[in-house]
C-alpha cells in the first residue's frame, strides 16, 4: 500500500511540476481582425480545439481566448486555424446507431477549422473523439463538407455515401485528372491532403502550401536489464492459515522493449511491448511445511508511457503496465513436505516512474500480485516485486521537435 501512494505522490508531483507544454511563436486574429504576435501553448492538438491559452511577448501573462473571440490562430511552421460558419453532418458512426437515411442532416455550426492545406482549392479538417470531417473551399466559394456517410439499408447491411468523390469530380479536378483516381480516393486526410496539393500544383498561378506538419510516430528499441527485489508469501491452507515469507537477494532481470511514441500530443504518450525474464529463488530455513521456492520465466507485457519534458534531452516518464499478456514458463516449483507445487502464474499491473537523458534511463517499477497455486485454490500465494530497470536504446528514429 505504501509503494502504491509514493508512485501516486510522484505521478502528481511529475505533473504539476513537469506537465506544461511549451508556449510557440504564433499569431491571433481578433474578430475586429486585429493580428497579434504572441506566444501560443502547442497542445499539438490531435482533437479541433475551442479555446488556446497564449502571452503577449513582452509579458508574462497567460491569457484564453476562444471561439466567440478570436476568428483565426496558428503557430509558426505548424498548425493554423481558422473559425468558420459551416453546415456539418453529425450522423452517428457507430454502427448499433447508423442513420437509415442517406442525405446528410445538416446542422449550422461555428467551428476551428485545421488548415490542412491552401491555395486556389483549400482543405480542412474537424475532429472530434471518433468523429473527423473535412471541408473544402474554393477562392470564390463558401467553405463546405466534403460528404462522407455510412448508413444502414436494413439490420444487416451497411452503405456507405460517398458523394464526396463527386464534389472533387465537380469543383477540384484539373482537365487531365483520371476519373479512376477520383474513385480510389477514401476518406482520409493523408489522400486528400495529398489530391488537393496536386490540383493546386497543376492550376496556374496557384501556389499549394500545406499547413500542417506531417506527423510520424516515433520508435525506439531499448535494452533493460536490471535488478528485481521479489517476496513472497505462502499459506499452507490450515484454518489458521499460517504464512510463511521467503525473500530472495537482488536478483538480475533482462528484457528488450519496443516503443511507438504517439503522432499527437508533442510526443508525450507512447505504447510499450517488452518481453522479460525473471527468476527468484527463495528459502525459509524455519518453515517445516516449505523448503525452497523457485520459478522462472519469460514474460510479454504492454503498457503506457507518459512523458514530463524538461528539455530536449531530459525528461521523466511513467509507465502503466499489463504484465504477462502470455507467458513461456521455465520451471516454476514449490519443495514442500507433501511434494512438489507447482505455481500458476496470472496476469497482473505494474506501474514505473523513471527518468531518460538522451539514450540511457533508469526506472523504478512496482509489480502488483502475480500467481497462485495450481489445484491449491484454497492455499495462499502472493508474490510481489520492485525492479530497478536501466534501458539503453539501440535504435531510435525521429526526435521530438
Amino acid at each position: 500500500m505504501k509503494i502504491k501512494i509514493l508512485f501516486c505522490i510522484l505521478f502528481l508531483s511529475a505533473e504539476c511540476s513537469f506537465g506544461q507544454i511549451i508556449f510557440e511563436k504564433g499569431y491571433l486574429i481578433t474578430n475586429e481582425n486585429q493580428k497579434i504576435e504572441c506566444l501560443i501553448k502547442n497542445n499539438d492538438w490531435d482533437l479541433s480545439p475551442t479555446m488556446i491559452k497564449y502571452k503577449l511577448i513582452d509579458n508574462e501573462d497567460i491569457k484564453t481566448g476562444n471561439i466567440s473571440t478570436i476568428r483565426e490562430f496558428g503557430i509558426y511552421g505548424y498548425s493554423r486555424y481558422i473559425k468558420a460558419t459551416v453546415k456539418i453532418d453529425r450522423s452517428s458512426t457507430k454502427l448499433s446507431d447508423l442513420s437509415q437515411s442517406r442525405n446528410a442532416i445538416w446542422n449550422q455550426e461555428q467551428l476551428f477549422l485545421k488548415v490542412l492545406v491552401q491555395g486556389k482549392a483549400n482543405l480542412y479538417c474537424y475532429k472530434e473523439r471518433n468523429f473527423t470531417k473535412f471541408f473544402y473551399s474554393l477562392t470564390d466559394t463558401l467553405i463546405q463538407q466534403l460528404m462522407f456517410k455510412e448508413y444502414s439499408v436494413n439490420s444487416h447491411q451497411m452503405a456507405t455515401n460517398n458523394d464526396f468523390r463527386q464534389q472533387l469530380m465537380r469543383e477540384v479536378s484539373c482537365e487531365n485528372t483520371p476519373l479512376t483516381t477520383i474513385e480510389k480516393i477514401n476518406y482520409d486526410q493523408n489522400e486528400l491532403e495529398r489530391y488537393f496539393e496536386k490540383y493546386n500544383a497543376c492550376e496556374k498561378n496557384s501556389i499549394a502550401t500545406t499547413n500542417t506538419k506531417k506527423k510520424l510516430g516515433k520508435f525506439n528499441l531499448r535494452i533493460t536489464p536490471g535488478l528485481n527485489y521479489s517476496s513472497l508469501s505462502l499459506g499452507d491452507g490450515n484454518a489458521i492459515k499460517t504464512k510463511k515469507y521467503f525473500k530472495n537477494e537482488p536478483d538480475f532481470r533482462f528484457g528488450l522493449e519496443a516503443e511507438y511514441i504517439l503522432p499527437f500530443n508533442k510526443n508525450k504518450w507512447g505504447v510499450t511491448f517488452e518481453p522479460s525474464y525473471y527468476y527468484f529463488k527463495g528459502k525459509n530455513p524455519l518453515s517445516t511445511s516449505f523448503k525452497i521456492v523457485k520459478f522462472s520465466s519469460l514474460y510479454f507485457s504492454i503498457g503506457v508511457r507518459h512523458y514530463f519534458f524538461l528539455n530536449n534531452t531530459n525528461k521523466i516518464f511513467i509507465n502503466g503496465i499489463i504484465n504477462s499478456i502470455t507467458r513461456i514458463d521455465l520451471n516454476s516449483q514449490i519443495s514442500s513436505i507433501i511434494g512438489t507445487l507447482y505455481i500458476r502464474h496470472k496476469p497482473n499491473l505494474a506501474f514505473g516512474v523513471g527518468f531518460e537523458y538522451r539514450n540511457l534511463s533508469a526506472e523504478f517499477r512496482y509489480y502488483t500480485n502475480q500467481g497462485a497455486l495450481k489445484y491449491r485454490s484454497d492455499w495462499s500465494f502472493e508474490y510481489s516485486n520492485i525492479s530497478f530497470i536501466i534501458g539503453y536504446k539501440l535504435l531510435r528514429t525521429g526526435d521530438r521537435k
